[in-house]
């Protein structure tokens, strides 16, 4: 379950600080929230408000999520056979976040799209705004103040024209969706882009969100913020009004076509009350500001991940299954990481894609270890919509490990079964410094696949094989 609320109205803390309690147990966790902490005099009903989101919020992994490669650059033919995804799409559009464009523009944009589709299965995760437009565009010109949050900067925006295009032009101007016209303003328009767009075209069109934390607000002109017992304004979290236009988002988006896929760079702020319409989670940039402040103070701090990503914070934060949808992780510090020699180049990569793929997560960069492994898949596997995930935190009735360690080294599976044929891979992970070779036993009577009890494991990328004795038998797993 997740808590949340829009605000503090109704609750009296000496100590806001201490408002949360998190009381570990032996068999369970508490969590306590202290809505009042010190004595209280009530003239008046009390009343506050405070929502649960179950979780998953959704189901994992959005049909054909397997069979897209996130994150592709655009150049090139992609991988055949997936579907090739370009994310961060910006600058696409004229103006920042606006989808007021002409019947004209979106017509060329829609063919060109369509072409490309038919070239290599490409599809544009258009870059969209949750918290800015373009100051320049009329719209905002005339609402500004009805738009806005409160309190946030007013953009100098008198006289700027929107004929200048491009990013070089863009004036980011803040929004919220807790103005009911903003929010129809949007909606509409959006729905206009996506029929528009999909005209006559079988070109998946996806959709990019940045900045998608919900506003702290009290614009009184379109009702949000609360009066406290003091008689001062005060901001809410407009996770409402959120919820509502994601959820208009997904309607119309999706009224187009299920493959349109809504992405979310959510960036460590899982917030399922809204992000729960969303096909796609992208976590992973929260990391950039702590790599760059270590790497200041301490030279030897690694180009990698390898001191920030762990197989229990993985589990914890970056899995689908802790909230639902699909996970796309964004290895944001691959920038700085790329430029070093080959040899630390590929290490930082391999452990990288490794511990996101060993909790089913996919990656968004670390493309020289997920283009080597989902060629494998290609060619090895069937990976689609049918595979089942068996995390290695609870598959220990299908396979035992010699040396498993939850923390460090781990084993999950995927399986598939088509046309009365189970398929199995065996994905494992070393959180270590140091090449393991450890046995392993698979129950391969419960994976529904005795006939290879003396069989053999292939690895696709070293080319080794295993053999196994009456499903036995003993791997080697890099460091």
């Amino acid at each position: 379950m997740q808590w949340c609320w829009q605000s503090l109205q109704g609750w009296s803390l000496k100590n806001p600080d201490k408002a949360m309690e998190f009381i570990p147990g032996k068999d369970s966790y508490v969590v306590r929230f202290h809505i009042i902490d010190h004595k209280t005099k009530f003239t008046k009903p009390l009343s506050f408000s405070f929502g649960l989101q179950a979780l998953p919020a959704r189901p994992v992994n959005p049909p054909g999520f397997r069979r897209a490669y996130w994150g592709f650059s655009g150049g090139g033919q992609g991988i055949p056979g997936f579907e090739n995804v370009s994310l961060y799409s910006r600058g696409w559009s004229p103006q920042l976040n606006y989808l007021n464009l002409s019947d004209t523009f979106l017509r060329k944009r829609r063919e060109g799209l369509n072409k490309r589709w038919k070239k290599n299965h490409y599809i544009c995760a258009h870059y969209l705004n949750h918290r800015f437009i373009d100051g320049r565009v009329p719209e905002y010109k005339y609402f500004q103040e009805e738009w806005r949050p409160v309190p946030s900067n007013r953009p100098d925006i008198k006289g700027k024209s929107m004929k200048l295009g491009g990013q070089k032009n863009y004036i980011m101007a803040p929004v919220c969706y807790g103005s009911k016209s903003y929010q129809n303003f949007y909606i509409y328009y959006l729905d206009k882009f996506m029929r528009e767009m999909t005209k006559d075209s079988p070109a998946p069109i996806g959709l990019y969100f940045d900045c998608g934390a919900a506003a702290n607000d009290q614009n009184q002109l379109h009702g949000c913020g609360y009066i406290d017992s003091t008689g001062k304004r005060r901001t809410e979290l407009a996770i409402l009004p959120w919820r509502e236009t994601m959820k208009r988002i997904y309607r119309v988006t999706k009224k187009y076509g299920s493959k349109n896929w809504i992405t979310f760079h959510m960036s460590g702020q899982p917030k399922m009350a809204y992000l729960s319409f969303a096909d796609v989670l992208i976590p992973g940039e929260q990391f950039d500001s702590y790599f760059k402040m270590k790497k200041a103070r301490e030279k030897t701090w690694p180009y990698n991940y390898t001191k920030m990503l762990s197989l229990p914070r993985m589990r914890a934060e970056f899995t689908p299954y802790a909230w639902g949808g699909g996970q796309v992780f964004l290895s944001e510090i691959w920038n700085f990481a790329r430029k070093q020699p080959k040899e630390v180049r590929q290490r930082a990569v391999d452990h990288f894609f490794g511990i996101c793929f060993v909790n089913d997560t996919m990656t968004w960069g670390a493309g020289e270890a997920k283009g080597r492994v989902l060629a494998a898949l290609s060619k090895y596997f069937p990976w689609d919509d049918d595979v089942v995930f068996h995390p290695y935190w609870n598959n220990q009735s299908l396979i035992s490990m010699e040396k498993f360690n939850k923390d460090k080294i781990v084993a999950s599976l995927f399986t598939n079964h088509k046309n009365n044929k189970y398929s199995l891979m065996v994905f494992a992970f070393n959180d270590t410094d140091e090449e393991v070779s450890t046995d392993i036993e698979l129950n391969l009577a419960k994976l529904h696949m005795p006939e290879h009890k003396n069989g053999i494991l292939r690895d696709p990328i070293s080319e080794k094989k295993f053999n196994l004795s009456d499903g036995k038998g003993n791997i080697t797993i890099p460091a």
